[in-house]
């Protein structure tokens, strides 16, 4: 018993050690070996759900709570289940877990539950709360990089995106091993315009768990442009769609030096690549496998291979092969034809702040001079739901594909968009379009306030302040009466 403890003794020193050094995962190998040999040491468990947070291993943290199901009333485990709530975007049960908890200083996990309770408040948004919590951390722990990473993700939150720079490039100084961080600083330079060293420390987003690791297999980068000429280079789509679109124009630019690109994208992007005039073999993402090309890179690398400055960002416009013509019943020339996507994934954690109520739409959808076309997915809320089926003038565009959606988008007198794979598809097609933008964008769109650096058709009508859209459906509103008076004069003269 004796030797056990010893050795447990011994490997949970060799555990902290690691921890101190933020090498979160050869800390949690020696805090584990030092648990199969004292069960219920409470300092043991205290580390490891700690690490599971910092790693934000909600997969892992289960696994661990699982098996430490009989001893379910410590205080460790009913803290490690609120994490685990959290990790897991449950929000409300991860808040009523805490409350349910008592802390003093001195208990192991209270740094972590004040932490936790803060970032939930951020989520929440009550930012006065949050805010608050960081600063007594922050007092008693100067020299903390998760706090500072955490401040950093309040300042994102909340439309600072200068402030949030200077707390992520503190975390960084403090612990320049931790991929999320570098992640969040380059997100942040890139939002600032400082692209090429924002973009050379995106590279990090390459070890995160939100990336399909499988797809990395081969990644590798030349030194220099000049690199890819006549080589064979294969290239793969990563994140959303709205990205995947955005940063199309590089393979285009890289069509200049190889005649030898393979794209691989999802499935329902394959006829739209396919339509492109250039010369690229475009492929099922789900097809990937090694081969001999020369590269093998994902798309949002490629940026770091063009000289990108501010107001000089490369458009390359993107021409079809085919254009699919609809029905011209289908647009009365008598009524001013406007298309609205409204609705992002409402799966992205920030939806809430870019997407919009079908409320802010509804004198539209009941006024008889205009053909309402929902170019974006129904939304799942039951209250804009049952307010779009109500309306009998709406006319769906969301089910057409993106190769055939070019022909009816053109056709549109007015198109508005929130933030979704729309605006970029209308971005890289050259279609004029109105960005309907939150105070606290998404860093891709950087810091415009009116002409899109990435998309001369994009124009922008971004919020005054957080949360707040009357500004900008009073803008809109203005553009559309301005339209309807514009075709009045055009039907009587």
């Amino acid at each position: 018993m004796t030797n056990n403890f010893n050795e447990a003794k011994a490997l949970f020193e060799k555990g902290v050690e690691e921890l101190n050094q933020n090498r979160l995962e050869s800390a949690k190998l020696y805090f584990l070996k030092s648990l199969n040999l004292l069960p219920g040491r409470s300092s043991t468990i205290s580390n490891l759900i700690k690490i599971y947070f910092l790693s934000n291993d909600a997969n892992g943290l289960e696994i661990f709570l699982l098996k430490k199901e009989n001893i379910n009333n410590s205080k460790e485990l009913i803290i490690g289940r609120s994490i685990l709530f959290y990790l897991k975007d449950k929000l409300s049960e991860s808040y009523e877990t805490l409350k349910s908890i008592n802390l003093t200083k001195n208990d192991l996990l209270y740094y972590e539950v004040n932490l936790l309770m803060a970032m939930i408040m951020v989520d929440k948004q009550d930012f006065i709360n949050a805010i608050s919590i960081f600063r007594k951390l922050l007092k008693e722990n100067k020299n903390d990089w998760v706090i500072y990473n955490n401040i950093g993700k309040y300042f994102t939150t909340v439309g600072k995106a200068q402030l949030a720079k200077k707390f992520y490039q503190k975390s960084f100084k403090l612990n320049k091993s931790d991929n999320l961080v570098a992640h969040n600083l380059a997100t942040s330079m890139i939002k600032l315009s400082e692209f090429k060293d924002g973009f050379k420390l995106y590279e990090s987003r390459r070890f995160l768990k939100l990336n399909n690791k499988d797809k990395f297999y081969k990644y590798n980068l030349p030194s220099s442009l000049v690199n890819f000429k006549d080589k064979s280079i294969v290239i793969f789509e990563e994140q959303g769609i709205g990205d995947v679109f955005q940063f199309t124009r590089f393979i285009k630019l890289l069509t200049k030096y190889s005649k030898d690109i393979s794209f691989y994208v999802r499935k329902n992007l394959i006829p739209f690549y396919q339509n492109i005039v250039w010369d690229v073999k475009v492929l099922n993402i789900t097809e990937i496998t090694k081969s001999e090309s020369d590269y093998y890179i994902p798309i949002m690398s490629l940026p770091n291979f063009f000289d990108l400055e501010t107001d000089k960002i490369p458009f390359e416009e993107i021409n079809l092969k085919k254009n699919f013509i609809p029905n011209d019943k289908l647009f009365d020339q008598k009524k001013l034809n406007i298309g609205f996507s409204y609705q992002g994934n409402p799966n992205y954690k920030n939806d809430n702040y870019r997407s919009i109520s079908a409320k802010y739409f509804l004198k539209y959808l009941k006024d008889k001079t205009i053909n309402f076309f929902q170019i974006s997915q129904l939304s799942i809320f039951k209250e804009d739901y049952l307010t779009m089926l109500s309306c009998n003038n709406i006319k769906r565009l969301d089910e057409i594909p993106f190769d055939l959606l070019y022909g009816y988008l053109k056709k549109l007198d007015l198109i508005f968009t929130t933030d979704t794979s729309i605006a970029h598809y209308c971005g890289i097609l050259n279609i004029p379009a109105y960005l309907l933008l939150n105070y606290n964008s998404h860093w891709n769109w950087l810091e415009d306030t009116y002409k899109s650096q990435w998309y001369p058709s994009i124009t922008i009508i971004k919020q005054k302040k957080l949360n707040d859209w009357t500004a900008v459906i009073d803008i809109m509103d203005q553009i559309i009466e301005n339209k309807k008076i514009k075709l009045t004069h055009n039907i009587f003269f």
